[in-house]
């Protein structure tokens, strides 16, 4: 039967755990809350029995679900995949989560335009404090630099499964690069991508996380994926980016390196004029607080608000919102900057 807005697609959503997190609660909440059509995979090769108590206290009525040791995070990915239905698939890790409306948002794009193959969005950045930092730097719209940098966030990012197979599935060779190998082995076969302004996900950028590693094998990796789509200077290139990424983010040289950066260009995280950012409850409880704090010497001026609501925020703010937000939801703060001011988001955080 044909995808059709009166036959929406369903999804393929795998959740591969390598070890229990204390954000897989907030992960698989965010999967029980969207309102599509759902298949959840789960495949966990700890086998512990904090995952399976997280999974039993989900609520979610899992298609596919295994616990033991498997053959890596991609091998994990591809076998959540193919043991449960749906016309389009993605995977969430278990430090991630998905934006309320996310999958909604996705399944009319993909039942709009029979022949989309990806749909993909922005991401914010949260800490492991749950805190949101802003919006995933990244982030650009798909085109042939897709070719020499890995500009898709992966949790906001879904794929017709037709597509996916039509290239092979997933490398499960690959340790770190195995979604950028595969946008860019859709990108090459001639997908059709389009890109939302929405924020589909919430993404843990953290020391700690395989996201903020640069070992051997990544370098390895990246020079594989873009020396023949883009040949061996672009590979050094970007090898060399991220390698800069990682020590301006990761190691002890990044308070130099952010210096020298706010120095140049105002920093990351700078509010340049106006923004619309989500903010996610990712406790278990409602959360009525709302903390926002700011850098930079004109802090006092920026004003910040969720919307609806008017206040001047000056380095740190804690506002106490008219209704509470719920586990899994988000409020919209809207932050807007005065001209010429040096003026960055450090944080906004919802608590109970």
């Amino acid at each position: 039967m044909p995808v059709s807005a009166a036959n929406p697609p369903g999804f393929c959503i795998a959740v591969p755990v390598g070890d229990w997190h204390p954000g897989l609660a907030a992960t698989l909440r965010s999967l029980k809350l969207q309102n599509a059509i759902v298949h959840v995979s789960l495949c966990d090769a700890s086998g512990g029995p904090r995952v399976s108590r997280d999974a039993d206290a989900s609520g979610i009525k899992f298609a596919y679900r295994r616990h033991g040791a498997d053959n890596g995070q991609a091998a994990a990915i591809a076998e959540a995949w193919r043991e449960a239905p749906g016309d389009i698939v993605s995977w969430l890790n278990a430090d991630d989560v998905l934006m309320p409306g996310a999958l909604a948002e996705a399944a009319a794009a993909f039942a709009a335009d029979p022949d989309l193959d990806v749909f993909c969005g922005h991401s914010t950045v949260i800490d492991a404090r749950g805190a949101t930092t802003g919006l995933h730097p990244a982030v650009r719209p798909p085109g042939d630099l897709l070719l020499r940098s890995c500009i898709i966030s992966q949790p906001s990012c879904f794929v017709r499964r037709r597509a996916v197979e039509a290239v092979g599935g997933l490398d499960d060779s690959l340790h770190y690069t195995m979604d950028w190998d595969l946008w860019t082995r859709l990108y090459r076969a001639g997908a059709r991508f389009r890109m939302t302004e929405t924020v589909l996900s919430a993404v843990l950028l953290n020391a700690g996380t395989k996201t903020a590693s640069m070992p051997p094998q990544r370098l390895a990796e990246i020079w594989r994926i873009v020396r023949p789509a883009a040949g061996r200077f672009a590979a050094l290139k970007s090898q060399a980016g991220f390698l800069m990424h990682h020590v301006a983010n990761y190691t002890p040289l990044r308070g130099v390196v952010r210096a020298l950066r706010i120095h140049a260009s105002g920093g990351p995280g700078r509010i340049r004029s106006e923004a619309t950012l989500p903010v996610i409850n990712l406790t278990s409880k409602p959360a009525q607080t709302l903390t926002v704090r700011f850098r930079g010497s004109d802090a006092a001026l920026g004003e910040a608000a969720p919307e609806g609501m008017d206040f001047t925020a000056g380095a740190q703010t804690v506002l106490v919102l008219l209704a509470p937000v719920a586990p899994g939801d988000t409020v919209r703060l809207r932050l807007k900057a005065p001209d010429r001011a040096r003026l960055a988001l450090l944080e906004a955080r919802l608590t109970a």
